[in-house]
């Protein structure tokens, strides 16, 4: 049971939260056939790790028409503009760092192409891009690829002498050039570049119709006279859920700048110009997270397009966008996703002050808390956990961790026993790990100890002041008295909305009902009032 509700939320986690999530993924009717063997003969005897010399550009605004890789043995392809990559230009050559986009981000190398006489480049291909002295077998190559249709099944396969890249330079963009090809059911793969063996037997990966932009992208630096203040940044996401973010605003003369629109990379800032009340930001790249280019822009009604310049309005200290506020991957297309949607956005000064935190609510339904299990070697402590103070008001999330306690004592997280980089009490808000995740405002920590009891307890680290919340605690084990004999033993009861805020009175919806006990624990659970 555990096992498989760790190995569900890590799959969520993995198509939501982190994030950025490039491109949709789209199944392509066509299934991998294998090519007839053959020996791939490399252009080049030494895989390029180091950057070579020349002029660097890094970052380099790339894109691909499709990103292709092989699941479940067929081909899934995903569009992908505004990943990151890198650039080196010599008189005579240029070089691309990780050509295929998908392939191993840990691991660095470099492809050479020549530079013609009209300024074309071509990349001879097979070039070797990873070898392994104990294991040639493990050998990669890239190189273009030919594709053969046959009925349902498709073979990519690197022809030799006809598996070269060729790119000419349009503007400021490098950009592919696409071969012809006959078969009308291959055309649509021509020009894929991919990764093989030395057989020449496609890998996994491969990318087509690929360009590269030149572009100067540093993340804006404020003066150094600017004036700050904090703001409360207000907003309905993707999926109209309402949520709250403090940012920094700052001003010099009639430039406004604002820090924290870029819940990805929070100290990014973005410019705007203020002009007879109205603030005019423009598309501006905010840096790289997850090997992507980011970019703070507005966003239409119908989320289709991009809005440039985004504006604001302003009134007194407050101010209004006028569109959807939007951090999107690269500054070309729209790649939605609803986790950088920020609707209806509205900034108000931030409130300065002590602020204590509310306290989490373990959830105890079914798919709840579970005690340690010995075959499965865990527990799973699951609760809700808003970032706002007990007055309601939204909290600075950079600045909220929690604490976990184990039988009634401040439990720290050994790095050894849980794959961290450091022993761990403190655990930020918004931290992910193979044991500690969250989604949508559920938390997930799942325990290798055996324990009669667990809580948790928010803690608010503002400056000098840290304030901590009330502890939540579900009972394992009570001498002898297992959690669902304690929960008929509640001296009182009380209910929360879906935002954390206390409700006297409950009308009809959903709520938190928490339960307290005699010595001072509570209990929680989701209810549904009609």
């Amino acid at each position: 049971m555990l096992m498989k509700k760790i190995f569900s939320f890590a799959i969520l986690l993995a198509g939501t939260l982190h994030a950025l999530n490039a491109g949709d993924m789209k199944p392509v009717s066509t299934k991998i056939a294998t090519p007839a063997e053959q020996k791939i003969t490399a252009t080049n005897s030494e895989v390029i790790t180091s950057t070579p010399e020349g002029t660097l550009i890094d970052p380099l605004y790339c894109a691909s028409e499709a990103s292709y890789f092989i699941y479940s043995s067929a081909l899934v392809s995903m569009s992908n503009n505004g990943y990151a990559g890198a650039m080196v230009r010599t008189d005579d050559a240029i070089y691309i760092r990780n050509i295929i986009s998908q392939y191993s981000s840990s691991y660095t190398y470099w492809v050479k192409g020549d530079i013609g006489e009209d300024g074309s480049v071509t990349f001879q291909f097979p070039q070797l891009i990873y070898h392994n002295d104990a294991n040639p077998a493990s050998d990669r190559y890239v190189a273009m690829l030919t594709p053969h249709v046959n009925g349902e099944s498709i073979t990519l396969e690197a022809e030799e002498g006809n598996c070269d890249l060729r790119m000419k330079w349009e503007g400021n963009r490098l950009v592919q050039v696409i071969p012809e090809i006959a078969d009308p059911t291959a055309k649509k793969y021509a020009g894929m570049i991919g990764l093989i063996d030395s057989s020449g037997d496609f890998k996994s990966f491969g990318e087509l119709g690929i360009s590269y932009k030149v572009a100067d992208l540093k993340p804006l630096e404020a003066p150094a006279d600017i004036q700050t203040s904090r703001y409360i940044f207000n907003y309905r996401d993707g999926d109209r859920e309402l949520k709250s973010n403090v940012i920094t605003i700052g001003t010099s003369g009639n430039e406004v700048w604002f820090k924290g629109l870029n819940t990805f990379i929070p100290e990014a800032w973005v410019k705007g110009t203020l002009n007879n009340g109205v603030v005019s930001i423009p598309s501006t790249y905010t840096g790289i997270y997850d090997g992507y280019l980011t970019y703070v822009t507005g966003l239409s009604d119908d989320n289709k397009r991009l809005v440039t310049p985004l504006t604001l309005t302003k009134t007194d200290q407050d101010y209004t966008a006028d569109a959807t506020v939007f951090i999107n991957i690269g500054d070309e297309t729209v790649d939605l996703n609803s986790n950088r949607v920020f609707k209806q956005g509205t900034m108000t000064p931030y409130i300065e002050g002590t602020k204590t935190p509310t306290t989490p609510v373990i959830d105890t339904s079914e798919e709840g808390t579970e005690a340690f299990d010995e075959n499965e070697g865990m527990g799973a402590l699951i609760f809700t956990f808003d970032p706002v103070d007990t007055e309601g008001y939204p909290l600075d999330q950079s600045k909220l961790y929690y604490n976990i306690y184990s039988n009634g004592k401040l439990h720290t997280f050994n790095k050894d026993l849980y794959g961290l980089d450091q022993d761990m009490t403190d655990i930020p808000y918004a931290f992910q790990s193979d044991f500690i995740m969250s989604m949508y405002g559920y938390f997930f920590v799942f325990f290798l100890e055996d324990m009669d009891s667990i809580g948790v307890r928010a803690v608010y680290k503002d400056g000098d002041n840290t304030t901590y919340s009330g502890i939540a605690t579900y009972h394992f084990r009570e001498s002898g008295i297992d959690a669902a004999t304690v929960a008929s033993q509640a001296v009182s009861e009380e209910y929360l909305n879906l935002n954390g805020q206390k409700v006297a009175n409950p009308d009809k919806g959903i709520y938190i009902k928490i339960m307290h006990y005699p010595d001072g624990s509570r209990k929680a659970c989701k209810v549904a009032i009609h």
